[in-house]
This record gives C-alpha cells, sequence and structure tokens, in this order.
C-alpha cells in the first residue's frame, strides 16, 4: 500500500495557474497537511480571484458610495476566515454567508453616521437638495438592510439563487448550470417567494 504524497507548497505563482477546483484541492491538502500559511494563502488568492463578483454582488446591496469599501471589507474577512468546506460550491456559499454579513455592517454603520449627522443650513443654500439626497441615500440603505434580513432567513441553496437570477441577472436556466438539481421552475418559484417577502416586510414596515 503506497503512503500519500507528501504536501508541497506552491507559489503564488503556480497558485494563480490553477482553476477554482484545483485550487479547492489545494486548500483541502494543506489543510490536511496541517500547512496553514498554505491554506490561508490559497483563500485568499481564491477570494481574490472572485471580486468581481463580490463587488457586483455588494452593488445590489449598498449604496454606490460604499460599495468599494464594502467589496474590499468582505474580501477582507474572507482573507483571514477558516474555510472549511470542500468544494467550489461550498467555497462561494461561505463567501456569500460574508458577504452578506459585510454589507449589513457597511448599512447598519453607515445608516447611523446619516442618522447622527443630520441636514442643517437654508433653503437658499442648497440645503434642501443635500436634504433630499441623504433621504434618498437613506432609503437605499434601509431597503437593504430589508434585503438581507429576508434573505438571512432563506437556505443557503435558495440565497444563491436570488444572488445569480435576483441581483447578478442571470436567467433561470443560467442559475441551472451551477446548482446541481436545480430547475427554472425551481429557480422562478424561489424567486416570487423572495419578491413577496421582500414586499410583506417592507409593508409591515410602513
Amino acid at each position: 500500500m503506497s503512503s500519500p504524497a507528501k504536501f508541497r507548497a506552491r507559489s503564488d505563482a503556480e497558485l494563480q495557474a490553477l482553476d477554482d477546483d484545483a485550487l479547492i484541492d489545494y486548500i483541502c491538502a494543506s489543510r490536511d497537511a496541517g500547512e496553514f500559511a498554505a491554506t490561508r494563502r490559497a483563500v485568499q488568492i481564491l477570494t481574490w480571484g472572485l471580486m468581481s463578483t463580490i463587488t457586483a454582488r455588494m452593488r445590489v446591496r449598498v449604496p454606490t458610495e460604499y460599495v468599494e469599501e464594502a467589496a474590499m471589507e468582505a474580501f477582507e474577512k474572507a482573507a483571514r476566515g477558516s474555510f472549511r468546506g470542500e468544494s467550489i460550491g461550498q467555497f462561494r456559499a461561505w463567501c456569500t454567508a460574508i458577504i452578506n454579513g459585510t454589507a449589513n455592517d457597511v448599512l447598519r454603520r453607515h445608516y447611523r453616521e446619516r442618522a447622527a449627522l443630520g441636514v442643517v443650513g437654508s433653503l437658499d443654500d442648497g440645503s434642501l437638495h443635500e436634504e433630499s439626497r441623504v433621504a434618498s441615500e437613506s432609503g437605499a440603505v434601509e431597503l437593504g438592510l430589508v434585503a438581507q434580513e429576508v434573505l438571512a432567513r432563506m437556505n443557503d441553496e435558495h440565497r444563491i439563487v436570488i444572488e445569480l437570477h435576483v441581483f447578478e441577472g442571470l436567467t433561470a436556466p443560467e442559475v441551472c448550470e451551477q446548482l446541481d438539481g436545480m430547475s427554472p421552475d425551481n429557480v422562478a418559484q424561489i424567486a416570487s417567494r423572495f419578491r413577496k417577502r421582500m414586499r410583506e416586510a417592507l409593508d409591515d414596515g410602513t
């Protein structure tokens, strides 16, 4: 019986040349070998490869001016985090949880800042326009918070469906290509339930 191959740490250049599945295999192998510095570096590189996706998901969660801050904060949390899964699907779900939590943190932080700031001045110095702008942005923050609360009550697979179909605009067949066992009808039903829960949550808040 042959002994298992000894783990070999790879350079950044080698890691960057690997596809997502190969990176996941490397992460699992380094973790099993107790080479946690190598694991963390591979997680960082894999997460950085998903930055365009992370940024796109933040665009539908937070006002435009917070997107870059929120995306980088999510990346930093993932880079410092401990991924325990064994597949790219599990990694994406893990990143989704970090994205959701980070977006919620950023929304609440800036909402508190705006609430404390207020708007002062006379109507002839442009403050009326500024008040309207702040009110509009606060509304966007509140809408984002409601979306996060609704998403938090859904299971991981359904959250990914909403991420891809509702937020990123993928068609139902395109979503099914990324999720085993999912059908276009399932995608439509999940999206419909999400929109219904959003309407109910917003109505309850009025």
